[in-house]
Parts: structure tokens; sequence; C-alpha cells
């Protein structure tokens, strides 16, 4: 099969690895992935890399307009035609939203170029925004457009799911998957020398870590409510991200807290299975709102694969990721969350039967390559071949 994929997280390698495995797992595989030069969130840009298994052939970067985000950028049509025209794909997999540009632009050279080709989206929305008009009609032509052309769709949760028939108008086939695995046997084994360094865990005491962005939908100050009713117990609070929060931390939690807070910055991505390796708990206490919930959460299934228990929040998709081998708490709710930490915190067997679950789930489920095979069987589903 000839693979095409398209979409902005294929800029990073992390993200490559999905089609490195699979590429491994199926050697007859042909794979192009089109990604722009370079991605940017709200607190870094990511400049295009080639993963251990790709080559430049196969992870190209084109020239790219517009980006101010994923929904609005375009790739050079010249290159892109030349692409379709020459690696002539069996299968088209395009990883954006469908009312995204890019989406727009890949089914019109597809439609022009290799009009027999099928194609697919991954989405992860679920949530049924209505924007402004006339903002909210062009939203829905362009969905309409793109998903009238989709052979399947590919949703992240269950809402997003849902949300295909009830929103969007789609009544194709469609399946639920994660839109990365990953790669289990990396959170194994003793971390880095210098991280264990840093964290200082003592003996006895219990490391509670949370990772992601330092904004309030993530629930990082009801984490740090919920420990102020701990202060008999034992325990280190890691704090690994960056945001708007980060002074709020510092200035009243960390004298709060003192050398039982520590904020360790946003981390390098080669670093979060070792931070990980070093917790005993890790805490994703989101809360949604109007205009946002959890999608999926990767960091749950990075501290399942590394064996550390999960305390999650009912926010959006984190209970169909952690399944029963976490524990759920209302989101919001600051006393479930002291009771949750209180039962884990003062049971190291139940750590430790939450750990077994959670490796179990995380190899099982999430794994690159539980993933990637995952969506190779859909592609030969659809494909030309």
């Amino acid at each position: 099969m000839r693979l095409l994929v398209v979409g902005h997280s294929y800029v990073t390698a992390f993200n490559q690895m999905k089609y490195a495995i699979m590429k491994r797992l199926h050697p007859a595989l042909q794979l192009k992935i089109i990604s722009p030069r370079a991605a940017r969130d709200m607190y870094r840009r990511y400049e295009h890399e080639v993963a251990p298994g790709l080559n430049a052939e196969e992870a190209v970067c084109l020239r790219d307009f517009f980006f101010k985000s994923h929904m609005t950028y375009l790739l050079d049509p010249i290159r892109f035609i030349k692409i379709l025209m020459e690696f002539k794909p069996d299968y088209i997999h395009i990883e954006e939203d469908p009312h995204s540009l890019i989406s727009f632009e890949t089914v019109c050279l597809t439609s022009m170029c290799c009009p027999k080709t099928p194609i697919s989206f991954f989405i992860w929305d679920n949530l049924a925004r209505v924007a402004p008009f006339p903002l909210n009609a062009l939203k829905r032509w362009l969905t309409f457009f793109a998903l009238s052309r989709a052979a399947c769709v590919v949703a992240g949760n269950h809402e997003a799911q849902q949300l295909l028939g009830s929103r969007k108008n789609y009544h194709g086939p469609s399946f639920l998957l994660p839109q990365f695995g990953i790669d289990c046997a990396a959170y194994q084994g003793a971390p880095k020398p210098e991280i264990v360094q840093r964290v200082n865990k003592q003996p006895g005491v219990p490391v509670i870590g949370y990772m992601g962005r330092l904004i309030s939908e993530k629930g990082i100050l009801l984490l740090c409510e919920a420990l102020s009713g701990l202060e008999q117990t034992a325990w280190k609070l890691v704090i690994v991200g960056a945001g708007p929060l980060e002074n709020i931390l510092q200035e009243h939690w960390k004298p709060k807290f003192g050398e039982r807070l520590l904020l360790v910055g946003p981390g390098a991505r080669t670093d979060l299975p070792d931070y990980l390796k070093c917790m005993d708990v890790l805490v994703v206490p989101s809360v949604s709102t109007p205009v946002w919930k959890e999608q999926f959460g990767m960091v749950l299934i990075e501290s399942m694969a590394a064996g550390v228990p999960v305390i999650g929040s009912t926010s959006g998709a984190i209970p169909e990721v952690i399944g029963e081998a976490g524990i759920l708490v209302p989101e919001g709710d600051i006393q479930s969350l002291r009771e949750a930490l209180a039962r884990l915190l003062g049971s190291e067997q139940e750590r430790k039967r939450l750990s077994q679950l959670g490796q179990a789930r995380a190899l099982g489920s999430f794994s690159h390559e539980s993933v990637s095979n995952s969506y190779m069987n859909i592609f030969n589903q659809f494909s030309l071949n």
C-alpha cells in the first residue's frame, strides 16, 4: 500500500513514531508523511524532524502559509500536487479537523489529482461549539465538504465519535482510536541520575506528580487546595509544566508548601519518562469549561506505562482513558480529590495494584504496536488495493 498522511502533528519525530512502527510491522508499506516546516503551540516552536526508522523522503515538510494555528494553514500546492502525481497514494489519511484549511486543500487536490483515492480523517473535537455567523456557516460548509469525501473517520474519544452524527451530519463508518501510541519500553528502567537528583525523592515520602499546562482548566490549583488539607501526611508535589499560573504557584503555594513543592518548568519531551519514573502518583484534575474539556490526556497513558497510579477527574475523555486502571473523582470536587490522594498516599499496596493494572492497560491498548496495527487494519479495509 502507498499511504499518504497529512498533519501538523508530524513535524516532530516523537509523533512520527506511529508510522515508523507501522512501517516496521508492515514492510510492504510505502509511506509519505506531509507536514509544515514548523508548528507552534503557546509555549514553543517545533522545527521539522525525521524519526528513526524513517527518511527525508518519507517524512516530508512543505512550505506553509498562514500558520496562525492548525486550523488556518495551507501547504505549498505545487509541491503537494507533484507528490500526489508521483507517489500515487492508495490511501490518504488527514489528521486535522475537517473544517481546517489544510483539510480543504488536501481534499481539493486529491479530487483533482487522484479522485478515486479514499480519504479518512482523524478528529478530537468533543465539544458542540457554535461559532458566530458567518463563521458558523463557513465551518458547517467546510465540514460537509470534507466529510462528504471521507471513506471513514477515526475519532479520538467517544464524544467526538457521537458528534459526527449529531452535529457534523456524518453517518459513514467511524472508529475509536487514540491519535498516538507510546513506546512502553521507554517508561521502564531507572530514571536518569540528573532527574533523580533534581526530584530529590526521600525515603517514605511519596511523590505526587502533575504534568501539563499551568492553566485553570487543567486543575493545578485544585490539586494544591486538596493537598493543603493533607499537611499531616508525608508527600512531595512535583509539577512539570509552564503557563500563566506559574506566578501564583511561585508566590502563594511555594511559600506555603516549602520544600514539598518542586516546580520543574516545561521539561524536555525526552525527560518526561524519567520524571514519571520518580513519581508514586500522577494527578490529572482537569475541569471542563464551555469551550474546553479533556480530549484524551496523553500523560495518563504515559504514567500507566511507567507503572505510576493515576487519579483523574471526570472531565471529557479522562474516564475512558483510565478505565478501571486508576481512580476517578468528580471534576472540580476538592474533597473527593483529597480523599483519593489520602487513599493512595496511605496504601503502598493499593498503589502497587493500580500500577499493575495501568501497565497492562497501556501495553494492551496504547502501545505504538497496538495503535499502529489498528490504524493499518482500517487503512487496509478502505484502500484502493
